[in-house]
């Protein structure tokens, strides 16, 4: 088969904000230039697009138009959902059913896009569902393709980790530090055990800081707490600190799977993730959940994965880049 030529749209400005939805992006990027295929970023000031796919990663509201325009100049496009999902499922039904109006909604907007669209794909099978119920796709174009792990993670070591905090284990969280995030509540349940917690991240960037302002005060509080700020994806610390850590935890309060779970649990790493349905079909095994909205239960899964830890890195639910380039070719081909 002829090598493709894959244009790519990511959510924001790489200025404005980097995680795991730019990560995807970049990963699925490298691996399908080694599949033979040509991959570029979508150039604004371009006055001509000459591609075989667009393929939008986060199918977010403001993107509504350039995708109906796209697909109105003849090009085929794929969008990456990432619908995460912070109501009942039942208030995005009831909002995407009133009409014209919702069309102007940003619920509305997001139908929009995701409609136009030749293929959606998302993380997990609940991801999938709600898709499909919420906007009413028809299911065929919507494909489930799970992230993937850069085999640095499988291969991590501890040395760098160890040089910077000591050979002490610790629970280890790595997120940009922001509400949905949630490590307030996870600081207020670590703190008081004693057991030592790491926190990785950068603080996301809003006009209101104060939940910034509040994690800076609670680990102020606790000695057994620090925060040592964003680590550069492409350094070495990264994967020696989840080989390090005995527990990592990502309580967010909406996820479509969760990058740093996977990391390290392919890092040798016990993992906690949030009791949500989107995490619930997305790892079947292997891993310890929470009630992200409950400090005790929180504090009781980390507990129980620090006491008898277990690795995920066989799980089933772990698999490469490569594998995903793959999958998403056939996606690609199949909008054809």
């Amino acid at each position: 088969m002829q090598p493709l030529h894959i244009t790519l749209v990511p959510n924001i400005p790489r200025s404005l904000g980097f995680g795991g939805l730019e990560v995807q992006m970049d990963q699925t990027a490298q691996a399908l230039r080694l599949r033979g295929h040509t991959v570029e970023h979508l150039d604004w000031w371009r006055s001509t697009l000459e591609t075989n796919v667009v393929h939008v990663f986060g199918g977010f509201y403001h993107h509504a138009e350039l995708v109906e325009r796209l697909v109105g100049a003849g090009h085929r496009v794929v969008v990456t959902a990432n619908m995460v999902r912070i109501h009942p499922a039942w208030q995005y039904r009831l909002a995407s059913m009133l009409g014209g109006l919702a069309s102007r909604t940003t619920l509305g907007l997001r139908g929009r896009l995701l409609r136009s669209a030749a293929a959606v794909t998302v993380a997990s099978e609940a991801e999938r569902r709600d898709v499909l119920q919420i906007f009413s796709i028809p299911a065929k174009r919507v494909h489930v393709i799970a992230n993937g792990v850069e085999q640095r993670f499988f291969d991590a070591k501890p040395n760098a980790a160890h040089a910077l905090l000591g050979t002490e284990p610790f629970v280890l969280c790595v997120a940009s530090v922001e509400p949905n995030k949630n490590q307030l509540r996870l600081i207020n349940a670590i703190g008081p055990t004693g057991t030592p917690l790491v926190l990785v991240g950068d603080p996301k960037p809003s006009p209101d800081q104060s939940y910034i302002t509040a994690v800076r005060q609670a680990v102020n509080s606790y000695p057994n707490v620090q925060w040592i700020g964003g680590i550069d994806r492409s350094s070495d610390l990264l994967p020696a600190l989840y080989a390090a850590a005995r527990v990592h935890v990502l309580p967010s309060l909406a996820e479509a799977q969760g990058l740093a779970t996977l990391e390290a649990a392919a890092a040798g790493c016990a993992v906690v993730t949030s009791n949500l349905p989107t995490l619930r079909t997305a790892f079947t095994s292997d891993v310890t959940m929470c009630n992200p909205t409950n400090e005790h239960s929180i504090r009781t899964a980390v507990l129980d994965a620090w006491r008898s830890p277990r690795s995920a890195r066989s799980a089933p639910w772990l698999i490469s880049w490569q594998d995903v380039a793959e999958q998403l070719e056939a996606v690609y081909r199949f909008s054809e």
